[in-house]
């Protein structure tokens, strides 16, 4: 006997098993399949759906304080713009939870005085994978926009960070304007 699903998920019939029609419920991002006859469909992740994991967030329209010499500061983004799987956590980690190969890119835009660099990294588990500096010798203070873009292989359970650190003497703050001034957005490759 063949089945029939319907766009709600319900199934009727029996495909390729002699269990009891049910009612199938999944999960987004998830297809319901049948692995083969006698065996029972199950919903399984979608085969062959490119750029997933992916997120894009910005800053809330806070400034955020970025200290001087060797104190990094753990850039924040506070707002969601996308997130298909809820893998970016307490507004500054990337977690994949699928391995792969990932594309990350972030700016990040500060206000510098004369003779200051604003360096911007990439760090997975803690460790740099890739650094921009920005060096102000304008003759006064300027407004730099710093961006960074990287392609890095990740696994389910590593973490990912967006790390500022610049040489005023002083601390500076991040401009806390929301869009692409301040961002962050990453998506799987494959």
């Amino acid at each position: 006997m063949s089945g029939i699903i319907n766009n709600t998920g319900a199934r009727s019939g029996v495909i390729g098993t002699t269990v009891a029609p049910a009612v199938g419920t999944g999960t987004d991002g998830y297809v319901f399949t049948a692995t083969g006859a006698g065996v029972d469909p199950a919903w399984e992740a979608a085969a062959g759906l490119l750029y997933t994991p992916a997120f894009g967030y910005h800053k809330d329209g806070t400034n955020q304080t970025v200290g001087t010499g060797a104190a990094d500061a753990v850039i924040t983004f506070q707002t969601e713009q996308f997130d298909t799987h809820n893998t970016f956590t307490s507004d500054t980690t990337f977690t994949p939870a699928v391995a792969g190969y990932y594309f990350i890119s972030s700016t990040i835009t500060a206000s510098l005085p004369t003779g200051t660099y604003w360096q911007l990294r990439i760090e997975i588990n803690g460790a740099t994978v890739n650094t921009e500096e920005k060096y102000n010798d304008s003759g006064g203070t300027r407004t730099t926009q710093n961006s960074i873009t990287w392609v890095q292989y990740l696994d389910g359970d590593d973490y990912l960070q967006i790390v500022g650190r610049q040489a005023s003497g002083g601390s500076i703050s991040t401009f806390g304007s929301t869009g692409f001034n301040n961002r962050i957005v990453g998506f799987k490759l494959a």
